[in-house]
């Protein structure tokens, strides 16, 4: 709620590193790998990890309506082992600088349907997710059948995030008839080396933006999150050795697509060079920048510590086969 939130933004602009108050100390206590774990980049000040506002753990035939969620101090909405839902005009709202509170989550779900809602959160709206590393491999819990649409999308990292955790597998996803309004990266596939899995057979269609960074993301250098002794096999621009952990993007559908007030980019198409992204198709994309005084600088585009990144606000394709652009 409202005293959590105000509570993390002072030790934040305290930059405290270390413990403090008395609850902090116990925290830290139970909690005394919290730094060294490998995470999605939400800062390890608090000392344990929030909780998320809802969550639904083995459930089955969930029907959501009309109700609005926000304040959530983690993910607002988070399925997982999940099955069978339909989510349907609800409303979540969370400070825009209210880290990870991403608005739904589905996490190893399947057959879910998410429509007529509205999203205006700290991090990503609408984020897949199956699970990652050699666990999420052990589990192997794809995250499947997923239909989102005529949803209206303002504040967040990502719009239709599909990853980083992508282990389990997602596939066939569609996603329609959706606004978004002030969002970051409109669609959003992100994965890195080490969370394996495939992302496959991904349609979105019909997308109106407005005011976003970068409408089209796709890659697999995600960098938040990366531990330091990580950084030189995860985020090397050379190749690596084929694992199970090597993630896999492939058959991925994108038309009707109009854009407007662009900030940072058009388009990041960004793969492993053991690992090409394959098969995307990109049908009726219409892009405008903003003017000029309001853009921002091309790192924006995709959080990748300095990877692959000019001047150049087009189109951008890296370690790509079988891209079609229309």
């Amino acid at each position: 709620g409202q005293w959590w939130w105000d509570t993390f933004r002072q030790i934040e602009e305290e930059d405290r590193q270390a413990p403090r108050e008395s609850w902090e100390r116990q925290l830290a206590a139970l909690n005394p790998d919290y730094r060294s774990r490998p995470g999605g980049g939400g800062r390890p000040q608090t000392q344990f990890l929030r909780p998320p506002l809802v969550q639904f753990w083995k459930c089955s035939a969930i029907h959501l309506q009309g109700i609005t969620l926000q304040n959530s101090p983690f993910w607002t909405l988070h399925t997982v082992y999940s099955r069978d839902i339909v989510i349907s005009g609800v409303t979540i709202l969370n400070p825009a600088d209210a880290i990870n509170t991403d608005a739904i989550d589905l996490d190893s779900s399947e057959n879910i349907t998410i429509e007529d809602c509205l999203f205006d959160v700290g991090d990503d709206a609408i984020t897949l997710k199956s699970g990652s590393g050699a666990d999420g491999l052990r589990i192997n819990r794809p995250t499947r059948n997923v239909t989102a649409r005529r949803c209206r999308i303002l504040a967040s990292h990502g719009g239709i995030a599909i990853g980083s955790e992508t282990a389990g597998g997602i596939e066939n996803v569609s996603v329609s008839d959706c606004v978004f309004e002030g969002t970051q990266r409109a669609i959003r596939l992100k994965s890195r080396r080490g969370r394996g899995g495939t992302i496959k057979n991904i349609t979105l269609r019909d997308l109106t933006m407005d005011g976003c960074w970068c409408p089209i993301v796709i890659g697999q250098y995600f960098a938040p999150g990366v531990l330091a002794h990580e950084r030189d096999v995860t985020l090397s621009e050379q190749p690596q050795p084929l694992s199970a952990m090597t993630p896999h993007i492939r058959d991925i559908l994108i038309e009707n697509v109009l854009a407007t007030n662009v900030l940072s980019s058009a388009a990041f198409i960004v793969g492993l060079p053991e690992a090409p992204i394959d098969n995307v198709s990109i049908r009726n994309f219409s892009y405008a920048l903003a003017p000029e005084e309001r853009l921002l600088e091309t790192w924006n585009t995709e959080p990748t510590e300095g990877h692959f990144h000019d001047d150049d606000r087009g189109i951008k394709v890296i370690n790509a086969r079988n891209v079609k652009i229309q």
